[in-house]
């Protein structure tokens, strides 16, 4: 058994931490001596270097007395995530201390982008926490298709930012301007990826009636009746204002286009991605065709 004493010598943590932590119920003494002096055996010991360590990863204490306090959380699991997060930052700071290395080189070299990739980086991983934190089922749901992987969701994200600067600079004028848009959507993150599921149920049913009917021509009035309905339910899902926003953005990209080689293969790599995802769900072609029945519904709907 060791004294408030001992334990703060082994540690390296002040006495006064350590007797907060019990008043807190963090970590309570094993047992209290007829001196009244608190002891601690050595599994409690055990959980203090437990604290300290999710500490050092800016873990708050109240969650860390919950993660220690639930049976059903698998600490090593927890642990493994932010080993991962660490990895991270420990590239990203190896980066950075290239970037010092260039300019100690040549002073009047300006480089900002590995500030204003790490301000991106730091919002995408603040939304998740927020969605974690309000609708873990939600949260659970939208990395499925990551394997769970919040980091595998976030690295996709960061590759998509460094491999279309013209689309972000055409869309959102710069990196800052982006991050502003994304850091605007943290409030609503949970709402709207509840919204984004039930969205994405009956985009789903959509998809697999018109995959049956892809033997039709788009004109086909059973292409278009589903495809009406279809333009109709998404008039519900989108604001006034978003469509507008929308419809602003496609026009200013289409603009763009013809006269920025960059943008076009941008594009382009960006649509064959979408082909093949849908291709490979709702079978080959789906994509074209499905792409070919709302042109000529917008045609024909002026």
């Amino acid at each position: 058994m060791k004294k408030v004493s001992e334990l703060a010598k082994i540690t390296g943590i002040s006495r006064r931490a350590i007797r907060y932590y019990d008043e807190i119920g963090l970590l309570k003494p094993t047992t209290i001596s007829e001196s009244g002096y608190r002891l601690y055996d050595d599994n409690a010991l055990e959980i203090l270097q437990q604290i300290l360590l999710f500490k050092e990863l800016n873990v708050p204490l109240k969650d860390i007395k919950m993660v220690l306090g639930n049976p059903n959380i698998d600490k090593i699991d927890l642990l493994k995530d932010h080993k991962k997060i660490l990895s991270l930052k420990r590239d990203h700071l190896t980066n950075l201390i290239s970037l010092i290395d260039k300019i100690i080189k040549e002073p009047k070299l300006m480089i900002f982008n590995e500030f204003n990739l790490q301000k991106i980086e730091q919002t995408l991983e603040s939304n998740l926490n927020i969605l974690k934190n309000t609708n873990p089922g939600a949260y659970e749901r939208y990395l499925k298709e990551y394997g769970g992987d919040p980091q595998k969701l976030i690295s996709e994200r960061m590759d998509y930012v460094r491999e279309n600067p013209e689309t972000i600079k055409i869309l959102h004028g710069n990196l800052d301007n982006y991050n502003n848009a994304l850091k605007k959507s943290e409030k609503d993150f949970s709402s709207a990826l509840a919204k984004n599921d039930k969205m994405k149920e009956n985009m789903t049913n959509f998809f697999e009636k018109l995959s049956k009917l892809k033997h039709k021509d788009p004109s086909d009035p059973e292409v278009q009746k589903l495809v009406s309905e279809f333009r109709k339910y998404s008039k519900t899902v989108y604001s006034k204002k978003d469509m507008e926003i929308m419809v602003k953005r496609g026009k200013l990209i289409q603009d763009n286009l013809e006269n920025n080689s960059a943008l076009k293969k941008e594009f382009e790599k960006i649509s064959e991605k979408h082909r093949k995802y849908y291709d490979d769900i709702y079978g080959q072609g789906f994509f074209d065709f499905w792409d070919k029945s709302i042109e000529y519904s917008k045609k024909v709907n002026k």
